[in-house]
Order: C-alpha cells, then structure tokens, then sequence
C-alpha cells in the first residue's frame, strides 16, 4: 500500500454531516471507516510536539484534513508537492474561521513572522495567509501519518511485524 493509496482512501472516506442542533453542515469520515483513517485525523489534530498539544476535533480541521488527502492523492514527490492548499477567498468565511478557536490568530502571527504578507497587507490577505499556515500544517501532518501508516502496513501484509 503507497501513501497515495492511502490518501485516495481517506479523501473517498469524507461524507457531509448536518448538526442537528443547527443545521449547519460539517465533514466527517463515514460509518465503519477504518480505524487508521480515525488515527490520521486525530494525528492532523495535532498542535504541537507534546502529547497534549492537540485540539479538540475541530470541524475546519477536518475540512483541511480532507482537503489535504484530495491533494496528497495523486502527488508521487511528497518531498516536493507541487500543489499548496489555497484560502478562503471570502472576508465571512475567513473571519468565521478565525473566530472559530481563541487560537488560531496565532497562525496569521505566524505567517506575518515568516514574511508570507507584507507589511502593507489589509485584513484579508493577513487572515488568508494565516489560513492557509494552518492547511500547510495539516497537510504535513496528514502526509506523516499516511508515509508512517503505509509502511505500517506493508510490514504488516509482508508478515515481518
């Protein structure tokens, strides 16, 4: 099994939710989705090395989960994707990110420090880089655990674990 077998596997998993409470609609992984598919998103909920530097499941960070698998799929360089997630482009949609967890302002601050905004940059461009940090780490999350998870199971299926 290749990365990119499995990254066809997790993107194919993602079905629309509709939370009962309000409505609202939401990505979420199938009925009976294997449990290295559950174990890859938890993985991509990861926020720093420690243990416990993690979020709770977070309906955008599925949304970058899936995202990351559509764009994993088909890439052979993994060392060198050719393919970067893209930003919302709307100012409701962006702000409503941002406004989704108290923390995530710290990957606009994050993408100011590294210069991927100008000095000169409105709002927009500042929440857009910052989103599109966040989907760049999740993408590298993602492709980890699915490297990780393929050679898991190719020394599983060759019988040498």
């Amino acid at each position: 099994m290749t990365p990119q077998e499995l990254a066809r596997q997790l993107s194919a998993a993602f079905i629309e939710g509709t939370r009962t409470s309000n409505g609202n609609k939401f990505r979420r992984l199938k009925e009976n989705s294997p449990e290295w598919m559950h174990d890859c998103c938890r993985a991509a909920h990861s926020t720093g090395p420690r243990p416990f530097d993690s979020m709770l499941p977070d309906d955008y960070r599925f949304q970058f989960i899936e995202e990351a698998a559509d764009l994993l799929r088909n890439e052979d360089d993994w060392e060198e994707i050719q393919e970067w997630p893209n930003a919302d482009i709307y100012t409701s949609d962006l702000t409503a990110w941002l406004n989704s967890r108290n923390d995530r302002s710290a990957y606009v601050d994050e993408a100011k420090a590294e210069g991927l905004v100008s000095d000169t940059a409105d709002l927009c461009e500042m929440l857009m880089a910052g989103q599109v940090q966040e989907k760049i780490e999740v993408l590298h999350l993602v492709r980890e655990f699915l490297t990780e998870e393929a050679e898991r199971q190719t020394e599983t299926e060759g019988g040498t674990e």
